[in-house]
């Protein structure tokens, strides 16, 4: 579940406007069951800058989340994705980012949906990758 919240922070007779969205469904260390949910929530976060993203630890849930919005924008530039290397440039800059390995796998599987959604992807092109994606999920939890 996904709860907003306008805030509004005055200093210096400046006042600044933001919103503040919290992710209550999604579990520390694993993943959403909602692809979708992961994906409006990228979405509603690109044009905004400066963006704050941040979990318990700042590298599990952020990381994903941060690590979707960059293969976003890459796919919107017309550029292919690679999720290994995608990881690779975030722990650059935050040591551990995209946590476990569902996360990784998680991110694959949104951006997938996202091809589904889409229509660069049939349904039926995708199944066996969400088929075996859910047992290994349920394994994993």
């Amino acid at each position: 579940m996904l709860l907003s919240t306008q805030l509004e922070v005055t200093a210096n007779g400046e006042t600044l406007k933001c919103e503040h969205v919290l992710w209550t469904g999604w579990p520390d260390r694993g993943v959403p069951d909602n692809y979708l949910a992961t994906l409006r929530l990228v979405r509603k976060m690109a044009p905004f800058s400066p963006c704050l993203v941040h979990c318990s630890a700042g590298i599990g849930r952020t990381g994903t989340i941060v690590g979707l919005d960059l293969c976003q924008k890459s796919l919107q530039a017309g550029e292919k994705v690679d999720m290994h290397e995608v990881v690779k440039e975030l722990r650059k800059f935050r040591h551990g980012s995209v946590q476990t390995d569902v996360q990784f796998v998680f991110m694959h599987a949104v951006i997938l949906k996202l091809a589904e959604n889409r229509k660069a992807a049939t349904k039926d092109q995708v199944k066996p990758f969400f088929d075996e994606y859910t047992a290994y999920v349920a394994t994993r939890q």
